[in-house]
């Protein structure tokens, strides 16, 4: 458990040589007080590490002499020169306090502080600096430990037994390290090979060769390169913080600004702290940086850099400490990493760009297209005119920091329309030796030295590990296997026989499957599936939805067999069979929102047939653009009256609507249905690659629209009853316009080419939400007309669009601006012959588990409604993706 939430939030990869010389020593302040994580850089390797908790530091190094720098944030940095000709060389390292000095620019109450200059001077060159490399090879040591401090009662009780055998105990310390060979490749390209690996998290196993942690190299001259912590070193970041000048130093032959950042808000997307600017070079030589978190989460981020060639400086050391405290219990967590770059490639154009950036990629690269080298020229003139501007304002620095990331986009896209060759992006592989090493080679080869607590927790690796090969009968893991299979079938859960094949299922109480509507009264509902995986890259699956509604004292269920094949273009076929009740709306109201209003307000929302079907599906991905559908289903369809008057309040004072209420009686009557359906979708993907013979589309770089059609015919043949054609037409779009802000629509048209025998069930639908409170989303959906009186089985157009951003109006706010949400702009549009025209214009603030918005609604005759929507979308997303 512990293991996977550690191995989620660290999702990179890292080596280091072996010595025979070693020089050590402890870092401390001028007190004789260790100076904890302080790095040691040696020149002549390009090779940066950190002490430990008790500012001791290890390095192993050839005979030679070598430049040791010695730098922690707030002390000064010491230069030393040492020799290492002993096999065991050590030294004392005093650091003292930094005296910072203002700079001849003076802050006074109508200037502006100095700080802004340079942070001015960092934002228009961040895209140069997050390019400036085009490969490097590296050794690198990661090391990663987990204290557990509390373990919450409920998850005592509820995973006792899996805390007993991966031996988890509140008040433990476990420990990971690592050395691995990493290669980088612009502009996203990492190999990494683990060399040897050892660890005594729960769960480990040495057989196991997937669980190595990877290496974090944060890129804050990047946008979105702390997750939703928004860089204060990027275009925008005006927006989030203020800066405050503290002060310089000198540290070598170069002058150091001392810059605190000040977050406008608290919360995930700010952080704050102090970052170091070397002066004239305008990049990172430190930082110290601490986001407080969503979820109880709050992490530090202390990088320190390197010159690893004249005027180039890149990180050496990293260190991230997680403090989570949630109901599951406390943690924390701390992460360090060793560089030693063994080749550094640097684009010199780009470099020289740093210096002067009305040079900035003015030269065209060769092998780009006519359009490209163009719209690059026009990018060139804009950037080489906001450069000349002697005060440079903070919007001409956001300006210049977004026209270089353009002309690399606009760069990028024009080079892959023609470059189609699959290169994975990021790839590890793990020596086969790796889980052998001994303490003697760790012992040797570590270069951040363990504190006590982390050497008890190494030592009992072994032990740890003799247990659980000793473990290992087969009768026992079959007796354990059982256990877990009939654990999940009876209680819920997943159970995984091997690497091929797993089940899972809701148990016999399943909460969600607890629904109440007229129809059937009081029903349950659970859910099983399995799947399997065979050779090729094919798979099946079985899922069975079983159920029994009280009132009418049926079984319902719904179930479907599907076989998958992926080997090439992805295809699927199958077979669902079924009886249950159903919405005459498929986007009607939700089973949850029908449940609360029927028995707490009386109103029972949901209009419903009796549905018995059979239907057979075969899908097929014809290229990486286009995909087609077909799906023939069998259907035995029979009205329904309300079967239950059941609720809890209001029983003397409202009556409930007839399940008829509000649908053209015409339109109703028990029917045999057999229905064919074709659809098509197409979705413009000049951005892709090839791999094995056959092409996929890019992902992130093929914003084009997709475009559906599908035909949809009642065939009336074999004794079924419906008769009718209708062709429908969609086209839906999400449009990234900035950082933070996309623009969406969605546009269907569509017509009934014949109704000669046509039931309600088959008119067309639209999605609605008409109620105050509802899990449906807002987007895209109408607020101001009910689940049924639209419905039409004519012709109709509709149309939705969305603007969302992150900073749009309220979020201005100083009340709000710290809260993790989005806010949004919507119009709606619908026409029917029946109904004419219907606009609604809509504003929401909220986030993936809810949102609040206003409505206003207008039809023919003119305005007609506005109100409040509230949206707890929480209840009805299948999941919540939060990022920390």
């Amino acid at each position: 458990m512990y293991r996977f939430i550690y191995i989620l939030i660290f999702s990179i990869g890292v080596g280091l040589p072996i010595s025979a010389q070693v020089f050590k020593g402890v870092i401390t302040d001028s007190t004789g007080q260790p100076i904890p994580f302080s790095t040691v850089f040696v020149k002549e390797l390009s090779y940066g590490t950190a002490a430990n908790l008790d500012g001791e530091f290890e390095l192993k190094l050839v005979r030679g002499t070598y430049t040791l720098v010695f730098q922690c944030m707030g002390y000064k940095t010491e230069s030393k020169s040492v020799s290492i000709n002993a096999p065991v060389t050590t030294q004392h390292i005093v650091l003292h306090n930094i005296a910072y000095t203002l700079s001849e620019v003076t802050i006074t109450s109508d200037a502006e502080d100095p700080a802004y200059r340079i942070i001015r001077n960092v934002i228009s060159r961040a895209p140069l600096y997050a390019n400036l490399i085009t490969s490097y090879k590296a050794d690198v040591y990661i090391r990663g430990s987990m204290d557990i401090e509390e373990i919450a009662s409920m998850v005592k009780l509820l995973a006792r037994k899996e805390m007993k055998e991966q031996n988890i105990k509140e008040g433990d310390k476990y420990l990971e390290e690592s050395v691995n060979d990493i290669e980088f490749h612009t502009p996203n390209i990492v190999r990494q090979n683990v060399k040897s690996i050892h660890s005594s998290f729960p769960g480990n196993n040495p057989n196991n060769s997937s669980g190595a942690i990877g290496y974090l190299a944060q890129n804050l001259y990047q946008p979105g390169s702390f997750g939703n912590a928004k860089s204060p070193l990027t275009a925008g970041a005006f927006d989030y913080y203020r800066y405050h000048y503290e002060g310089e130093f000198k540290a070598g032959n170069y002058t150091v600004d001392k810059i605190k950042v000040i977050p406008k808000g608290s919360g995930p997307q700010y952080l704050g702290g102090f970052i170091y600017i070397i002066e004239g070079l305008w990049c990172i030589y430190s930082l110290d940086f601490t986001i407080n978190s969503q979820l109880g989460t709050t992490i530090q981020i202390v990088q320190s850099f390197a010159e690893v060639k004249p005027g180039v400086w890149l990180s050496m050391n990293n260190h991230y400490k997680i403090k989570i405290e949630m109901a599951l219990g406390k943690s924390t967590i701390n992460y360090h990493t060793s560089v030693k770059y063994n080749s550094i490639n640097i684009n010199e154009a780009v470099y020289r760009s740093t210096t002067n950036l009305s040079e900035a990629y003015l030269q065209n690269k060769t092998g780009l297209s006519a359009k490209a080298k163009k719209n690059l020229q026009k990018a060139d003139k804009k950037i080489e005119k906001l450069s000349q501007n002697a005060k440079m304002t903070n919007r001409d620095a956001g300006r210049i920091a977004g026209l270089l990331n353009k002309k690399k986009e606009i760069a990028t896209k024009d080079s892959l329309k023609n470059n189609h060759t699959f290169v994975e992006t990021y790839k590890t592989t793990i020596d086969s030796a790796a889980f052998r090493h001994d303490s003697v080679y760790w012992n040797s080869i570590r270069p951040i030295p363990l504190t006590l607590n982390e050497e008890n927790s190494i030592n009992k690796l072994d032990s740890t590990l003799l247990v659980r090969r000793n473990s290992t009968d087969t009768n026992r893991l079959n007796k354990a296997g059982n256990k877990k299979l009939a654990k999940a079938f009876f209680i819920g859960g997943r159970y995984e026989p091997d690497s091929t094949a797993f089940f899972q299922s809701s148990g016999f109480i399943y909460p969600k499957g607890i629904q109440f509507n007229l129809v059937d009264g009081l029903s349950v509902k659970t859910n099983y599936y399995y799947q399997k995986k065979l050779k090729n890259k094919k798979q099946y699956y079985l899922r069975f939805t079983p159920g029994y509604a009280f009132t009418r004292k049926v079984f319902t269920w719904d179930s479907q067999i599907d076989f998958t094949n992926s080997k090439k273009y992805w295809q699927s076929f199958g077979l669902k069979y079924g009886s249950d009740s159903k919405d005459y709306n498929t986007h009607g109201a939700m089973a949850l929102e029908n449940t609360v209003y029927t028995l707490f307000l009386r109103e029972n929302l949901s209009r419903l047939y009796l549905n018995h079907y059979l239907s057979a599906y075969f899908n097929q991905q014809l290229s990486h653009e286009f995909n087609i559908q077909t799906v023939l289903t069998a259907e035995q369809n029979r009205t329904s009256k309300n079967n239950s008057d059941f609720s809890f309040f209001y029983k003397e004072t409202k009556e409930f609507r007839f399940n008829t209420d509000g649908i053209p009686l015409e339109s109703m009557a028990d029917h045999r249905n057999l229905q064919f359906v074709f659809s098509v979708s197409y979705k413009p993907a000049p951005y892709y690659y090839e791999i094995n013979g056959f092409k996929v589309a890019r992902p992130g770089l093929n914003n084009a629209p997709t475009i559906n059609l599908t035909y949809i015919k009642g065939l009336p043949i074999a004794g079924f009853d419906t008769d009718f054609d209708l062709l429908k037409l969609k086209v839906d779009q999400k449009i990234r316009t900035g950082q933070k802000s996309w623009f969406s629509y969605v546009g269907e048209g569509g017509c009934f080419a014949n109704t000669k025998k046509i039931y309600f069930n088959q008119y067309k639908h639209f999605e609605t939400q008409p109620l105050l409170i509802g899990v449906k989303s807002l987007y895209p959906s109408f607020q101001s007309i009910d689940y049924y009186s639209n419905s039409t089985d004519s012709w109709f157009v509709t149309a939705h669009a969305k603007y969302q951003s992150q900073m749009l109006l309220l979020k201005r706010l100083p009340l709000i601006r710290n809260r993790m949400w989005s806010e949004s702009v919507m119009t709606s549009y619908m026409y029917t012959p029946e109904k004419g025209s219907i606009l609604e214009l809509g504003y929401s603030i909220g986030n993936e588990l809810y949102n609040i918005g206003g409505f206003a609604g207008f039809d023919s005759r003119g305005f007609t409604m506005a109100g409040l929507r509230i949206s707890l979308s929480i209840f009805s997303a299948k999941e919540i993706s939060i990022s920390l």
